[in-house]
């Protein structure tokens, strides 16, 4: 059979690819205030009356002055004297104290740091119908080490901090059901609990939206609602939502198309840590969208992307360390001793472009040692991820019975299945021809 590994044709092609993918961020409240939720700076008459109250044991006068030691607003920072007041009003049922002296076991501020503990607070909080702590409780799960681990704890602690219309709960739970973790998988839900927090103007819920909406994913494709949501996700000051809008100008419907503006919402995406953002400029950079080519300024945000763990960003510097690059001013020699490492680290973080390439270089036995089937392994991999020259490959395998047994129909399988996600793949096209010659006739 005439069908031979197919590498990824461009990296500017595999960034493409990896926009579409629906970036989440798991938000951690912060310290809330017991009563000044507007977080004015008290005045030096407000806090000798709220000191005055405290020493009369109005708790919540406790808690108050707590808050502000807490965060230095006003009077000079100090932890344990927070701990200390916090702690007071909490055994008095404080719910506010309560969730901000388990922020402080949390992080170690002021008390020496104590996870159990701060869960134990958090959940009394939620006992007390206070939203910010269920919330607090559910991250905690969500993030803890060990047996304090426990997503579906963390689910249920969300779900009563949503039903106590706190925004951000509500957005952390959808996060959960996008990720079928803890709980069923659910795109309706994960959209439906987003726009919830969106409403309830948590920002980061309107940016998640918004990518659902990109995609089609729980909802309708929608790029003009995808804009809106990102549009007031990034005024809210969510860098989600300012990747979102990037996205939405960049790559949408050619009444949307802003591409100078769509570099300035990624370039403050970016700036706030988000890796999809900085893959964006990369492309962007790449194929000089919105701003001039430059194949050096591609890169750069390629190893940013990567830097913070996304994945896309990863394999695409893997992938140019593959060959050498030389564009205009910038030049990159082929290394593939710092190719593979990227490559690997895009795989493990479930990047099908890293995996596909890493299963070639596997195959082949060049560079690493010969392993069909661990090659043949990651092939499906990428393959499941919908990457047509994946699958094209794999349909190789199963006719060579090459880390695989051989197997006639399951290669035509797979070779119909990269065509039906590029009509356009050459070397599937040639695979189905060959194999439908070899296709015993029906009797």
């Amino acid at each position: 059979m005439g069908m031979k590994f197919a590498f990824a044709r461009t990296a500017t092609r595999l960034a493409r690819r990896m926009l579409a993918a629906v970036a989440v961020c798991l938000a951690l409240a912060t310290p809330q205030g017991a009563m000044a939720q507007d977080d004015a700076k008290p005045t030096t008459k407000q806090l000798s009356e709220l000191r005055l109250k405290c020493d009369r044991y109005n708790t919540d006068a406790c808690a108050e002055l707590g808050y502000y030691y807490d965060l230095g607003s006003g009077v000079p920072q100090d932890y344990e004297r927070a701990a200390h007041l916090y702690q007071v009003s909490c055994d008095a049922n404080n719910s506010a104290a309560c969730s901000n002296l388990g922020v402080l076991y949390e992080t170690g501020h002021g008390v020496a740091k104590d996870h159990s503990k701060a869960i134990s607070l958090y959940a009394k909080a939620c006992a007390l119908s206070d939203g910010e702590g269920c919330n607090n409780a559910g991250v905690a799960y969500h993030t803890g080490e060990g047996p304090l681990k426990n997503s579906t704890n963390a689910a249920e602690f969300y779900a009563k901090g949503c039903d106590l219309e706190n925004a951000v709960s509500c957005s952390n739970l959808g996060l959960l059901y996008y990720w079928g973790d803890g709980v069923p998988e659910n795109f309706d839900k994960a959209a439906a609990l987003f726009s919830k927090s969106c409403e309830g103007n948590h920002y980061d819920g309107c940016g998640d939206l918004a990518g659902l909406y990109r995609v089609g994913i729980g909802v309708p494709q929608d790029h003009e609602k995808a804009a809106l949501l990102g549009q007031k996700g990034c005024d809210g000051g969510s860098i989600v939502g300012c990747r979102e809008l990037g996205f939405a100008l960049a790559f949408g419907p050619a009444g949307l198309l802003n591409e100078a503006k769509a570099v300035t919402h990624f370039e403050t995406a970016c700036a706030g840590s988000d890796g999809g953002a900085c893959m964006a400029i990369s492309t962007m950079a790449g194929l000089g969208i919105g701003m001039p080519k430059s194949e050096a300024k591609s890169m750069q945000y390629a190893e940013k992307s990567c830097d913070l763990d996304w994945m896309a960003g990863c394999a695409l510097r893997g992938i140019a360390y593959k060959e050498d690059i030389i564009d205009g001013e910038f030049s990159q020699r082929k290394d593939m001793t710092k190719a593979i490492p990227l490559l690997e680290k895009a795989c493990n973080g479930k990047d099908p472009y890293g995996c596909y390439e890493l299963s070639i270089l596997y195959n082949s036995g060049e560079f690493l040692p010969k392993d069909l089937k661990k090659s043949a392994d990651l092939t499906l991999f990428a393959c499941e991820a919908k990457l047509s020259e994946a699958c094209s490959n794999l349909g190789y395998l199963y006719y060579f019975g090459d880390g695989v047994p051989q197997d006639d129909e399951k290669s035509l399988f797979y070779t119909k299945r990269a065509l039906e996600l590029d009509p356009n793949n050459e070397q599937a096209k040639a695979g189905l021809e060959i194999l439908s010659k070899t296709q015993s006739p029906t009797p």
